[in-house]
């Protein structure tokens, strides 16, 4: 074994076995048919690798890196940020994005532009707007009893509320519970498909208030529709209600496809 403390070579060079070198510095080009490395190693330009890379442990990017090929990840994929998102560039397009996947609230991934299922969609619930009726079929529809709803069972009187004319005044939240105020000059009757919408007939809401999805929120009305003041006043349990605010004023486009379904008619004044 040799022992060189300091070698420099301007030309050509070639190692005819392993060599082991504790500091290198390349100001040049190097070409490495094979390289082994049990430390760090920092690369300050431009690297390109033409045959098959392993990395056995970590390896960290601090900048923006192009792969021109593809990429098989046999594992996990872990997507850190304030808002984390995929970006798709069909046909090679030059714009931001033709597709977006990101999660733009904790917990929701939102995908931008159309989403093709080819096969089967499951979830608990899903909630849909414009949705088309064609060809869309339930695996279970689960039948609820007269005696589950209690009061008089009807079939499904609902009130959708004019798009950009109504207003929902968040009067109360506590926990999931939301107490609210609907003013509409939807609301002309007490009464449709002959049953009166009374005080605590059980109610579901849809549609959006502010960035609050409502999904099929289970709610009552706490007084009888008041056709005057052409308000409905509504206690609902809704999942995201910590994104709606206390004693604020939805309208205009922040109170989007809003309908209310009565499926039991209660029994107050």
């Amino acid at each position: 074994m040799a022992i060189l403390k300091n070698l420099l070579v301007n030309g050509a060079s070639r190692f005819l076995n392993t060599a082991y070198f504790q500091d290198v510095s390349i100001g040049g080009t190097a070409s490495l048919v094979s390289l082994s490395l049990s430390g760090a190693l920092t690369v300050d330009g431009t690297t390109t690798l033409k045959g098959a890379t392993t990395i056995n442990n970590t390896m960290v990017v601090s900048k923006a890196s192009t792969f021109n090929g593809s990429i098989t990840v046999k594992s996990g994929v872990e997507l850190y940020g304030s808002t984390p998102y995929i970006d798709f560039h069909f046909g090679n397009s030059s714009t931001d994005h033709t597709s977006r996947i990101i999660e733009s609230v904790s917990g929701t991934l939102n995908v931008q532009n159309n989403l093709t299922v080819a096969n089967k969609l499951s979830a608990p619930e899903i909630v849909a707007t414009n949705i088309s009726t064609e060809n869309l079929r339930w695996a279970k529809l689960e039948e609820i009893t007269v005696a589950d709803l209690g009061g008089t069972f009807i079939v499904a009187p609902t009130i959708f509320f004019t798009e950009g004319a109504t207003s929902v005044y968040i009067n109360s939240i506590s926990g999931n519970t939301v107490t609210m105020t609907i003013t509409c000059d939807a609301i002309t009757s007490d009464t449709l498909g002959g049953h009166t919408w009374s005080q605590y007939s059980k109610v579901k809401l849809s549609g959006m208030i502010g960035g609050c999805v409502l999904g099929s929120s289970d709610g009552y009305l706490s007084a009888k529709l008041n056709t005057t003041a052409k308000t409905a006043n509504v206690i609902a349990t809704i999942e995201n209600a910590s994104l709606l605010s206390s004693g604020t004023t939805y309208s205009g486009a922040n109170v989007k496809n809003l309908a209310m379904m009565m499926y039991a008619v209660g029994n107050g004044s």
